[in-house]
């Protein structure tokens, strides 16, 4: 297992995790967040139920900004959500008036606008197995293009190369790769 460090001299932003058993890329939305809004399915004084389609991902839009807006009660609030449970869509937000249950909502990701800088890939070092990886704009097979080891880490700089990375599996469906994201 390849071992060493790694100096960011960026702001951590998301990461997802990827098995790519065909050529997989890293998600728009993680290379550039959008703003996401919605009416919440309940809100009480801390926390706001965030509308179905949301991500199911826990700590998805932990640092995201949450803006209540509307006629209701307790609307015109900004929160900065310090919590997320994915399977349950609740967001944490601190202490806020308290606001009627369907509120619409606008969330803000604290890189909002901004195009990802530089990503940080990790190839998981337990399932032991490889990936092939490209950023030219082919798709890689599981025979061709850069060969990453289990455990192995590649550290990717510029929008367009990160755009433009592909990766895939060398043992149909075994390798399990975590993409960081810094801004």
């Amino acid at each position: 297992m390849a071992t060493g460090t790694v100096s960011l001299g960026r702001q951590c932003g998301a990461f997802e995790t990827l098995a790519p058993t065909t050529s997989t890329g890293i998600s728009s939305s993680l290379i550039k967040p959008a703003r996401v809004s919605g009416t919440s399915t309940a809100a009480d004084t801390t926390t706001v139920t965030l509308a179905s389609g949301s991500s199911t991902v826990d700590g998805y839009y932990t640092g995201w900004d949450i803006y209540l807006y509307g006629a209701a009660a307790g609307s015109h609030q900004k929160r900065v959500i310090t919590g997320y449970v994915g399977s349950t869509l609740v967001a944490t937000v601190g202490k806020q008036d308290d606001p009627t249950n369907a509120i619409p909502y606008v969330l803000v990701p604290p890189f909002d606008g901004l195009d990802a800088q530089e990503v940080v890939i990790v190839v998981d070092g337990a399932t032991n197995q490889p990936i092939r990886w490209r950023c030219d704009g082919v798709a890689p097979t599981a025979t061709v293009g850069n060969y990453l080891a289990a455990g192995a880490m590649l550290t990717l700089t510029g929008s367009v190369n990160i755009k433009a990375f592909r990766c895939i599996d060398t043992a149909a469906g075994a390798s399990s790769v975590t993409i960081n994201v810094m801004f």
